[in-house]
């Protein structure tokens, strides 16, 4: 089977060059850096350049996988968020090839050093060495094979890639991601923008109030909203004339959303992980999220939100928990018996409500936000057995399950609600935290 290899770093960790020396040591071999799709001058980092780049980038490795004349598609690339990874990679869904991604980590010492002697050789500005050193930390939690180049040559480094990949078979979770905030989840939600609309509920109106009051929203109020997905949470906060900037990291969620909202001129819905959001600090005076935030790291998330609020500026973050059913009832037992067939070790025991949403409060406040204030509502919906498995289907952790175990448990699930007169009342509970910045 062929092989992708990524290759990643901040700039100036010599990508370029190790990906050069492993196109010589493996046969039958191709090499794409990914700053040669969007060479320009002037240099321009916008939403259409970056868009631009992609499209190149999937286009090129598209054709290179294609071919029968190559084994080894090499790709190198800043790629400073796993977004970006997985953004590529669902467009390459039609390709079969085993996938390898290597981080090269460098110490700043090493760094510096090297990015001086190419600013004194007119290879680089000098503004570089900031931004490659700011960027340095965002890779240490990335997924990947992390190789020291520190200490190494170009060659050495390509040595190790290359002994990586001949004694594995691939060493990245494309599929059946369980860590928390995974981008390759946070993807799975673009598959059925359509189904993700219908099924997933809305919000109870007493929401909207109490975040309006506490925002005092009037129009003209600039707002930015963190995962829009289809739009559940959107509308009120158009209607009430807000300037409302979105961020979607699925197209397909974007592209809904666009149409669906298309007769608000108050809204931009742009096609971005918020990680990669390029907004100016100060400049919202609201930020919400509607059971999306907690996708996003924490320690990139806070702090960002933060920054780009203005002072005074508001911080509305709600998720909706939905229970099949009182847990002491025969249904939802039944479920979650099917759950402990199919997938066990999948429904973790909750836990102490309480103690979670102390958990989260206190975590508001550590990142400098103040005047908290916490509240539940609390709605139920019903559902047929057919309906219920269509709104599991907009779950990641569903839709990443093993196909023939999925099959197998949406089959004893919908025969339990069957058995119960086709009816289960899914209760929902969300909680809504608003905070301010000083």
């Amino acid at each position: 089977m062929k092989k992708l290899i990524f290759i990643n770093g901040t700039m100036g960790s010599g990508k370029t060059a190790t990906a050069s020396e492993l196109l010589k040591m493996l046969n039958h071999s191709v090499f794409l850096d990914g700053d040669w799709c969007w060479m320009m001058n002037p240099f321009m980092v916008t939403d259409e350049t970056k868009q631009m780049v992609q499209d190149n980038i999937v286009h090129l490795l598209h054709n290179f996988l294609t071919c029968s004349e190559y084994e080894n598609v090499i790709f190198c690339w800043v790629m400073q968020y796993e977004s970006i990874i997985c953004s590529l990679l669902a467009k390459l869904a039609d390709c079969e090839f085993e996938f390898y991604v290597f981080t090269l980590t460098i110490s700043k010492q090493a760094l510096t050093g090297r990015i001086g002697k190419d600013v004194d050789n007119h290879i680089r500005t000098p503004d570089v060495l900031e931004r490659s050193l700011q960027r340095l930390p965002l890779y240490k939690k990335m997924g990947t094979v992390k190789i020291d180049v520190s200490k190494i040559s170009a060659r050495q480094a390509a040595e190790q890639i290359a002994g990586s990949i001949r004694n594995s078979s691939g060493n990245y979770p494309l599929r059946n991601e369980n860590e928390p905030g995974s981008l390759t989840k946070r993807l799975s939600f673009d598959d059925d923008a359509e189904n993700y609309d219908r099924w997933r509920p809305r919000y109870p109106k007493e929401v909207y109030e109490d975040i309006g009051r506490y925002a005092e929203l009037k129009p003209g109020t600039q707002a930015l909203e963190i995962g829009i997905g289809t739009g559940q949470a959107t509308e009120p906060f158009l209607k009430a004339g807000c300037e409302v900037t979105a961020v979607e990291i699925g197209p397909n969620l974007t592209a809904h959303s666009r149409k669906k909202f298309h007769d608000f001129p108050n809204l931009s819905v742009q096609n971005c992980p918020f990680e990669d959001f390029s907004g100016t600090d100060g400049c919202f005076d609201l930020i919400y999220s509607a059971t999306a935030f907690h996708w996003i790291p924490e320690k990139i998330g806070f702090p960002k939100v933060f920054r780009l609020l203005r002072s005074g500026g508001i911080l509305a973050l709600w998720r909706n928990r939905p229970c099949p059913g009182q847990p002491g009832e025969e249904l939802f037992q039944e479920i979650q018996a099917a759950y402990a067939k199919y997938r066990p070790g999948s429904k973790k025991p909750t836990e102490d409500e309480a103690e979670h949403r102390r958990k989260i409060r206190e975590t508001i406040l550590s990142y400098g936000f103040t005047d908290l204030k916490f509240k539940s509502y609390h709605a139920a919906r019903i559902f047929s057995a057919e309906n219920y498995i269509h709104l599991l289907n907009t779950y990641s952790d569903h839709r990443n399950t093993n196909p023939e175990r999925k099959q197998k448990l949406e089959t004893e699930i919908r025969k339990a609600i069957e058995r119960h007169g086709n009816r289960l009342t899914v209760l929902d509970t969300i909680d809504l935290y608003l905070a301010r910045k000083p």
